[in-house]
């Protein structure tokens, strides 16, 4: 993965626009050195490009259907029984990520069914997933009821 990765920076890096309609300047030199800004696209994940992208697309959301009516964190907890059932003796759920992910996606199923079955129907949800440093998921949801 780590190969793809830098081959798709390489490939934006080689073939970064030279000229900057914004700034009306050059930002490169040329292939080996590069002087100026390199810019990711929005198809690179986590780019500001990217970010700016999915604001713009959730606040077209909340424009068109109305504000949020919740936001709700859900962290994952390493100390979840059906984490630890799992686990081998020495084991901790950060060495296990595929039990870690399966736990924590069932316990975000079942917290939206039961959102579901309190609050009702919901007009829409903007869920966000991230890892912390721990490499342990934790969501993010905004929910207009």
């Amino acid at each position: 993965w780590s190969s793809v990765e830098e081959s798709r920076l390489l490939y934006i890096r080689q073939n970064q626009h030279t000229y900057d309609a914004d700034e009306e300047e050059y930002v490169g030199q040329g292939d080996d050195d590069p002087v100026g800004d390199i810019r990711l696209p929005s198809s690179f994940m986590h780019s500001p490009a990217w970010t700016n992208a999915n604001v713009a697309d959730c606040l077209a959301l909340r424009r068109a259907l109305g504000n949020i009516t919740l936001f709700i964190t859900l962290t994952c907890n390493p100390k979840w029984p059906e984490i630890l059932s799992e686990l081998l003796p020495g084991q901790t759920a950060q060495d296990r990520p595929d039990v870690t992910m399966r736990a924590f996606k069932a316990r975000l199923v079942a917290v939206r069914k039961l959102m579901q079955s309190i609050f009702g129907p919901e007009r829409y949800h903007i869920r966000v997933i991230e890892f912390q440093k721990r490499s342990l998921p934790h969501a993010h949801l905004a929910i207009a009821l």
